[in-house]
């Protein structure tokens, strides 16, 4: 018996629910333990989003990346809005803010629903 298969057997015996769902990383079936779901090939925690998208732990590793690098865009707007004088290049510098805004308080919505 393979240890993918001993670990399942052992998740199952222990309360845990297959789910029809497979982690995007290896294709094997999630598991729910109580409120978490993990990949019993790979030891890490899914997240499920809606029905049917999965997101693994290369997922979360790039909306973090993507969230770091929103905030370093921000500061660097923010230091060419202080130097900029034209109203023109001001208005497409704020346009450009409020997207970044709107794209943190997104990305920081999902990685609350990570950390749940």
């Amino acid at each position: 018996m393979s240890d993918e298969i001993k670990k399942m057997a052992d998740m199952l015996r222990k309360g845990a629910k297959m789910l029809s769902q497979v982690c995007p990383d290896c294709g094997v079936p999630l598991f729910k333990i109580d409120s978490n779901i993990y990949c019993p090939s790979c030891g890490r925690k899914a997240v499920i989003i809606g029905k049917e998208s999965e997101v693994g732990a290369n997922e979360v590793k790039t909306i973090l990346s993507l969230h770091d690098t929103l905030i370093s865009k921000l500061k660097y707007l923010e230091e060419r809005i202080k130097e900029e004088e034209e109203t023109d290049k001001l208005i497409k510098l704020i346009n450009a803010v409020i997207l970044h805004l709107d794209a943190i308080a997104k990305s920081e919505e999902i990685r609350k629903k990570w950390a749940s």
